[in-house]
């Protein structure tokens, strides 16, 4: 799967977005919906279909490019965890705050399903 598949994969499944200035930064928020259909879970795993944590992460980064009107890179990855299996047609809502930093942005996000978190943790991005 391409970046720019993946990209246009996780616009499709996009319900709703928003964001908002706050004193620390920009909070951003969106819900999404995976369909059967949709490509990543192809092989991950045949027998249940798996949201891949990568893919989570980039929902993260997608929010984020969304929130800046920027695309981003994913330059670090810390203090992350995956707590739950997210499955097929599952709403799935990302909430997270931006915070610029000497050289890009720092995401402290939480992934969650109805009201169980399903994974949080922290993205440093950078400007493409």
């Amino acid at each position: 799967m391409t970046k720019q598949r993946l990209a246009d994969d996780l616009g499709r499944a996009l319900l709703s977005w928003e964001c908002e200035a706050t004193s620390e930064g920009l909070r951003f928020s969106g819900s999404y919906s995976f369909p059967p259909d949709f490509p990543a879970f192809a092989g991950h795993f045949p027998d249940r279909a798996v949201l891949p944590a990568i893919v989570q992460l980039a929902l993260v980064r997608q929010l984020a490019e969304l929130a800046l009107a920027k695309k981003l890179l994913t330059r670090a990855c810390q203090r992350t965890k995956f707590r739950l299996v997210v499955g097929v047609d599952q709403l799935l809502a990302v909430q997270g705050q931006l915070r610029a930093q000497d050289n890009g942005w720092q995401a402290d996000f939480s992934l969650s399903r109805q009201d169980e978190q399903v994974a949080a943790g922290r993205l440093f991005l950078e400007e493409q």
